[in-house]
């Protein structure tokens, strides 16, 4: 399903407003404005057919990682204890793994020289994991401890089987989770 589809799904009977166009528009619809807007169920229907239509199943992500020049990673499993956890949704959770592959992508592209060019790819991928915490509490979940931990473990990875030994809190430094 794509965004188009999602945007028909939420037409009338439902209110019609500015958002409906924002989601026209967007791939990512702002929650809080479905919030206000719309009914729980609805919401999380929404939000399931725009998170999936963003990823192309996780065959798209496999292929990603495979593509990967690093051989240790192909073969890591990221968010492994988030996909165990039924606490996390799996589309929030694709998203997360997401993030750490394009974080791999980003590495392998600018070939950061020092710490310091690392923690700053590292640092937007914080901030992208930041964004995504609300949706995760729209979804009745939260980036928490255990999130916390295997975020954090899995970036000390990449860091690691990319050359670096980074501080652990400093590689997710800006996180607000």
């Amino acid at each position: 399903m794509n965004r188009h589809l999602a945007y028909q799904y939420l037409q009338p009977p439902y209110p019609t407003s500015n958002f409906l166009l924002k989601i026209r528009q967007s791939s990512t619809p702002s929650l809080l404005a479905l919030m206000t807007t719309f009914s729980k169920s609805v919401i999380v229907a929404a939000i399931m057919m725009v998170t999936t239509s963003s990823f192309a199943g996780s065959s798209k992500l496999a292929e990603r990682i495979e593509a990967l020049n690093n051989s240790q990673l192909k073969t890591y499993s990221f968010l492994e204890v988030m996909y165990d956890d039924g606490y996390f949704p799996k589309p929030l959770v694709e998203q997360s793994e997401e993030i750490l592959v394009t974080l791999c992508e980003q590495i392998e592209t600018h070939k950061p020289k020092d710490l310091q060019q690392l923690y700053e790819l590292t640092r937007a991928a914080t901030a992208r994991f930041n964004d995504l915490q609300v949706d995760f509490l729209a979804m009745g979940s939260e980036i928490e401890t255990v999130a916390r931990e295997n975020i954090a473990m899995d970036f000390e990875a990449i860091s690691r089987f990319y050359g670096f030994q980074a501080d652990s809190e400093e590689l997710i430094g800006n996180r607000e989770w």
